[in-house]
């Protein structure tokens, strides 16, 4: 009679019964991952546009910074070839304005 109370009161006795061929799993708690969970995939895609981002964007200020010294130097060696006391219109806003649109652009275009 003990033993019967103490098996009622235990409840981490378990019994299986199996057939051929057939494949038993027992446990008090069984859990089952098959790929990864919402957060784990979000997370895992913030940290690859996060790393990749963060690399892109330093590469595209040294890019962009080459292109700007480049244009800018063709500019001006050509403007200076041209004509050299057009230099002084770059004291005038809207050259200035001028030179930096021309920049921007070829930044964005180069091919």
């Amino acid at each position: 009679m003990l033993s019967l109370i103490k098996k009622m009161i235990d409840k981490t006795t378990q019994k299986q019964g199996s057939g051929d061929n057939s494949t038993n799993l027992q446990g008090k708690e069984i859990v089952i991952n098959q790929g990864i969970s919402y957060s784990d995939a979000k997370e895992i895609a913030l940290d690859v546009f996060k790393g990749n981002f963060l690399q892109l964007k330093e590469e595209a200020a040294i890019i962009a910074q080459n292109r700007a010294e480049e244009i800018t130097e063709d500019f001006l060696n050509h403007l200076n070839d041209r004509n050299p006391e057009a230099i002084k219109e770059f004291e005038q806003p809207a050259m200035q304005d001028a030179l930096f649109t021309a920049q921007k652009e070829y930044l964005k275009f180069r091919g």
